[in-house]
């Protein structure tokens, strides 16, 4: 009943997350882009399968050909010692503010399992 809601809800998000990482990634010269997207794909393709949620696996999926095709762009990556403090703390606070998303999306499902 409100699966096209939430599929067009889905992709207007996957588009925005898509093209604030290439904006990012286009300012800082980043070369691990694709490398992050195979990385998401194979998380969404299993989280999908796992879940019975076969948009986010076709989802997934499409992330994880585009990195795969670029495979040659990878590059080697940088360890978290030559990172900037800057940098560190970018990725420290995106990681604090994916886990919190993360708890308050456990806690809407399991509040809307219990009611």
């Amino acid at each position: 009943m409100h699966l096209p809601w939430i599929l067009i809800i889905v992709t207007v998000m996957l588009a925005i997350l898509i093209a604030v990482i290439r904006f990012i990634a286009i300012q800082e010269k980043c070369v691990n882009i694709y490398k992050g997207f195979f990385i998401i794909g194979v998380i969404w393709l299993l989280g999908g399968i796992a879940i019975t949620n076969y948009v986010f696996s076709v989802i997934g999926l499409l992330f994880l050909i585009i990195g795969l095709l670029n495979h040659k762009k990878w590059g080697k990556g940088e360890g978290w010692s030559e990172l900037s403090p800057a940098e560190r703390k970018t990725i420290i606070m995106l990681l604090v503010i994916s886990g919190l998303l993360l708890i308050a999306g456990i806690v809407v499902f399991l509040l809307k399992r219990i009611i």
